[in-house]
């Protein structure tokens, strides 16, 4: 029942805020690489051909040091496109990421201020979430690689391990998600509340 009630409020959310917000948001567009680890670049790739279009809304907090951040994002996949927005607890709109063709569009509001970085948001994303087998050629080429397990990835630099991402479930897009960075004191936890096919 509580379930329930958290979806109708996200909806509703996602309804109110998806034709405003208290603030402008400010658009960029680019191809982007991310150093995900000393001298190990990772470019970000486009989105995939999903056996299924689908959306998910997603609590998502990350820990960086002493720096916290909390919000609730709408992730939808569709037709090699790929959309991300996300939302303060209030309903208030925080960013956007478009992506077709490879070409990836950040919108950011000033209320999620310069420190989080969403274009490292969205590698951690496709490191959890996109095929192992379009993740290992770019990764192999800088002495990098994934190892993929039932319930858990590790990404390995030079043959020593500097990511662990565990789920919950084998069923890796309908459930929670710790991923850990080793070498950057950094958590990113994804806690699934609502999956649905488009």
């Amino acid at each position: 029942m509580q379930k329930k009630i958290i979806i109708v409020v996200i909806y509703f959310v996602f309804q109110i805020t998806s034709g405003c917000s208290t603030k402008p948001l400010k658009p960029s567009t680019s191809h982007v690489d991310i150093l995900i680890n000393e001298n190990l670049a990772f470019l970000l790739l486009p989105a995939f051909a999903a056996e299924k279009n689908f959306s998910l809304t997603q609590i998502v907090q990350i820990k960086y040091a002493k720096k916290h951040y909390d919000f609730i994002t709408r992730l939808e996949i569709a037709n090699h496109s790929f959309k991300l927005v996300g939302l303060t607890g209030m309903g208030v709109k925080l960013f956007t990421i478009n992506s077709v063709d490879g070409d990836y569009k950040f919108e950011t509001s000033p209320l999620l201020g310069s420190e989080l970085n969403l274009a490292y948001l969205l590698a951690d994303l496709q490191l959890t979430y996109w095929p192992v087998d379009q993740l290992n050629p770019p990764l192999q080429n800088h002495h990098a690689h994934i190892e993929a397990y039932t319930q858990q990835r590790l990404i390995f630099h030079h043959n020593e391990p500097i990511i662990n991402i565990q789920f919950s479930s084998p069923d890796r897009w309908n459930k929670n998600i710790i991923f850990k960075h080793l070498k950057r004191n950094y958590t990113v936890t994804i806690n699934t509340i609502e999956m649905e096919y488009l």
